[in-house]
């Protein structure tokens, strides 16, 4: 966690390629979310920042889908569910590269 912690110290890094990757926030039943508050706390007050200001796109779906009768086992989404969310996620990277966000003309999901 330490060397994460001052790899987010660092100022952004115009030479180092951000068009590798999108950060992909994952859904979580409001229990857990509650469970892992300190874990969120640590993503909105650092992660976060420095991903926007790397230029690094992040699609959050933490609240997507907040009731717990989404998931089969309280941990995982249930089929409707699963097929709800790479929807979406197939679109915003879809609107992430027609965007050009990356550089370049990119492949669609």
């Amino acid at each position: 966690m330490e060397k994460f912690e001052a790899m987010l110290s660092t100022p952004p890094n115009k030479s180092v390629p951000r068009d590798k990757f999108i950060v992909h926030l994952i859904p979580m039943p409001a229990y857990k979310q509650q469970l892992f508050a300190s874990s969120w706390k640590f993503v909105e007050e650092k992660l976060l920042p420095w991903l926007h200001a790397h230029n690094i796109p992040v699609i959050d779906d933490r609240y997507s889908f907040p009731d717990s009768s989404s998931y089969s086992d309280n941990y995982h989404l249930g089929p409707r569910e699963n097929q709800q969310l790479v929807q979406k996620f197939a679109a915003e990277v879809d609107a992430i590269v027609d965007a050009n966000e990356w550089g370049y003309g990119g492949h669609r999901l």
